[in-house]
């Protein structure tokens, strides 16, 4: 493979240029790719951005198992065979204090998963009242949730009690 290509990659990105749709397809699938140098011409970039620092991001199952799903790479799918504790959704409490300890940690996310397909008005509703609680005593700090699919309206209701302060 040409190494004039991972040069370009990284040449556009630095001049702050997207990626077309053409050149992302190809990243995605073809095999004549190498992983190193496609790996370098990213580090050139994030280093270019970012120096030597990292960002941490701590996850927390706020749900364990009970999935009716079958991803085929999570613990939690249904044909997983991996032992985990299974246990229903978490208190408000105890999500909270979860979130407490990982900014408290040096975490500048915090990430609430859920187990499911697809998260329920109710479901929509307790989180909106979680990130609230969060988003009021970490204002600065990021906070990520994977709860299945939701509506467009609960994904609006989700980003907007992420931005109440």
């Amino acid at each position: 493979m040409d190494r004039l290509f991972y040069t370009e990659l990284a040449r556009q990105s630095l001049e702050g240029h997207q990626l077309d749709s053409d050149t992302c397809m190809r990243i995605l699938s073809d095999g004549s790719l190498e992983i190193l140098p496609l790996l370098d011409a990213a580090y050139q970039v994030r280093k270019h951005y970012f120096g030597q620092e990292v960002s941490v991001h701590i996850l927390n199952n706020a749900q364990n198992g009970h999935c009716q799903e079958d991803c085929h790479y999570c613990a939690q799918a249904k044909s997983s065979t991996a032992e985990i504790e299974e246990y229903g959704m978490k208190s408000d409490e105890e999500m909270l204090q979860e979130a407490r300890n990982a900014y408290l940690k040096g975490a500048s996310c915090y990430c609430m998963v859920y187990a499911g397909r697809q998260a329920s008005q109710a479901r929509i509703d307790r989180l909106k009242r979680i990130l609230t609680q969060i988003k009021s005593e970490f204002p600065d700090k990021e906070i990520c949730v994977s709860t299945g699919f939701v509506s467009n309206q609960g994904a609006v209701e989700l980003k907007q009690a992420d931005w109440i302060v």
